[in-house]
């Protein structure tokens, strides 16, 4: 009989979100959602446009001209 259940993935172990009735050692099959395959750029990527969207970087500080920013005196 199949049983579904639920899990987190957290420190590279499935962790089952309520107790599971399985002895040690039992083998299983994971079958993923398709919204949960996704690439690692893309967890990537949208993890840090979720950075970017909770944390402000704006400095308060001067605001440099192109000359400025371009300036290659040694």
């Amino acid at each position: 009989m199949d049983q579904i259940i639920h899990a987190t993935f957290v420190d590279g172990v499935f962790k089952p979100a309520q107790p599971v009735n399985l002895p040690a050692g039992t083998e299983v099959t994971i079958v993923l959602p398709p919204q949960a395959k996704k690439s690692g750029s893309d967890q990537a990527w949208e993890e840090f446009e979720r950075f970017c969207d909770e944390n402000a970087f704006d400095s308060g500080g001067e605001r440099l001209t192109r000359d400025e920013l371009h300036d290659r005196r040694l």
